[in-house]
């Protein structure tokens, strides 16, 4: 048998630090990649957070699970996601079957969508569940991207349920569900929520966890500068819109290169240059006949010295 092939079960395999460095990079079976971002989870009524698989319980100096968390929102969605889940059950979580990052068409890596477009599947309708109630079998969601209070500049994506979202019975509670918090926030005047810390706690009434949000301070200009660059990261984008593979091209960079495309295409071609006619040349002026020169007489042949001294200078002599 071949030196590089070992009987699996005689002994445990030790890694090499070549191939501790190589692991140590990707998801492995004790460390699976469940999700592509750092996730701030509130299951069971307690905040959790999420790193590669490794779940860690957010507590307080007594070790006590913290009932309140303080963030700063660096990310919102464009518009609300879109999820259907296969039929529930508690004792097995399940992937969802078809789920729109977009909310306007499943996303592109899905398998078994249930429709063409969001707006037009059977499935965004409100039916009545066995338990009697209405609700769709596609549910609304939204995925914030947020920086936890204690736990350095790490991103984490918080996915918040229909249930969180919308309560129009919160809109005069200190602490509201999404949609209310948010509309409180533009009466002040916050057209963005990383301008201030957002605290998170539980509906006292629900019978499940169900977060609510409360402002608690205002963020100097000077102080939500310095989260420009993760604000504007492709990280905050993908988690509130979607990966490539979810959606394709960043909304922001597909409109501008549109607008370029539109730009170009409004540009004036430039008329092409009119042949200018060379005017026909002018005929050449034939030349005037020259006269031939008359043929010179020859000298007479003087017949005596006078006649040659009289067609000479008087001078010559």
């Amino acid at each position: 048998m071949s030196k590089d092939l070992i009987p699996f079960g005689s002994t445990a395999v030790s890694l090499s630090s070549a191939l501790d460095d190589i692991f140590s990079r990707v998801a492995t079976l004790e460390r699976p990649h469940f999700e592509a971002f750092p996730a701030l989870s509130f299951k069971g009524g307690k905040f959790h957070t999420i790193v590669d698989g490794q779940t860690t319980t957010l507590t307080d100096d007594d070790g006590i699970p913290v009932s309140r968390l303080d963030v700063i929102v660096v990310g919102v969605p464009f518009r609300y996601a879109r999820v259907m889940f296969p039929k529930y059950d508690s004792n097995n979580a399940t992937a969802p079957i078809c789920p729109s990052m977009n909310g306007n068409a499943p996303d592109l890596n899905v398998k078994t969508p249930q429709g063409l477009k969001c707006a037009t599947c059977d499935k965004s309708v409100k039916v009545v569940g066995e338990d009697g109630k209405e609700r769709a079998p596609c549910q609304l969601t939204a995925n914030l991207a947020v920086i936890v209070k204690g736990r350095g500049d790490t991103v984490y994506k918080l996915k918040l349920p229909v249930t969180a979202l919308f309560d129009q019975e919160s809109a005069n509670n200190n602490f509201k569900a999404w949609k209310q918090y948010t509309d409180d926030l533009l009466k002040f005047g916050v057209k963005h929520p990383c301008s201030v810390i957002t605290r998170i706690s539980f509906h006292p009434k629900s019978e499940y966890p169900r977060p609510v949000f409360k402002a608690t301070h205002h963020l100097s200009e000077d102080m939500i500068l310095k989260f420009k660059d993760v604000i504007l990261s492709d990280t905050v984008y993908q988690i509130c819109n979607g990966t490539p593979e979810q959606v394709g091209e960043r909304k922001d960079v597909a409109e501008e290169k549109a607008i370029k495309i539109e730009q170009k295409k409004a540009e004036p071609k430039p008329e092409p240059k009119a042949v200018e006619s060379k005017p026909e040349p002018k005929p050449e002026p034939k030349p005037e006949p020259k006269e031939e020169p008359k043929p010179k007489k020859e000298a007479k042949v003087v017949a005596s010295i006078q006649a040659v001294e009289d067609a000479l200078d008087d001078d010559w002599v």
